[in-house]
């Protein structure tokens, strides 16, 4: 057995502590162009959202809340039956009412792309038992709670919401370019958002909570014919 001097020893245990640093440096490399790898995937692969919006709005909207030159609201049915409803509001045929009846009686989901704030003068409730996904942008939620306090709640992409009772009242304020936009202070134009939203049966009418005169209803509260219009509000 040929012994080393302790030159010899030493160098080779320097040699070793080098090995394992390169091996330790290339596994952490190899765990770093990984998760690289993943985020360039994710980057690159389109988020669900990003999917059922560009999908969807392939088509013009079903329904539009607000009038066509500033609108305030644009709705895609989700739910083939949906669109029943609407027709059996303008055809007379026995069976296309019926069908319209059932159509009220099932779930549907909804496709919306919020462009301005709800109207301020009032919270309004829905209705429906429902659940709202937030799918792109954001914007503040105002609701009041027993005792007249007052809560307003940022919600941004991936929050939802759900109310297991229509005569939950709420309103949704969109943020604004000014609030985002450094050079733009004074800008007020809305930032749009899009949200899924998903309805439980109708089992009520909907209104507008008013401060003074308590609950209205939305025909009395908005425009005739454009329930996004400005209307009579309170003094209705």
């Amino acid at each position: 057995m040929k012994c080393i001097t302790e030159d010899e020893y030493t160098a080779l245990v320097a040699a070793k502590h080098e090995r394992d640093q390169l091996r330790g440096a290339v596994y952490s490399l190899r765990i770093e162009l990984g998760d690289l790898r993943q985020e360039l995937a994710a980057e690159a692969s389109p988020r669900w959202q990003d999917r059922l919006i560009a999908r969807v709005t392939r088509r013009p909207p079903d329904f539009v809340i607000g009038g066509a030159e500033r609108p305030y609201l644009r709705r895609w049915w989700l739910t083939p039956w949906r669109r029943f409803t609407e027709r059996a509001k303008h055809d007379s045929r026995r069976w296309i009412r019926v069908l319209g009846k059932v159509s009220e009686l099932l779930p549907n989901a909804y496709l919306h792309q919020f462009l301005r704030s709800d109207d301020d003068r009032a919270l309004h409730d829905h209705p429906w038992a429902n659940v709202s996904i937030l799918l792109r942008g954001s914007y503040i939620e105002h609701t009041i709670s027993a005792g007249g306090i007052h809560h307003r709640n940022e919600l941004s992409t991936g929050d939802w919401r759900i109310r297991l009772t229509g005569r939950l009242a709420h309103r949704v304020e969109l943020l604004t370019i000014a609030g985002h936009v450094r050079t733009q202070p004074e800008n007020r134009e809305p930032l749009p958002c899009w949200t899924l939203f998903i309805t439980g049966p109708r089992y009520r009418d909907w209104g507008f909570h008013c401060p003074d005169e308590g609950w209205i209803h939305w025909k009395r509260f908005t425009a005739v014919g454009d329930p996004g219009a400005i209307g009579k509000g309170c003094g209705a």
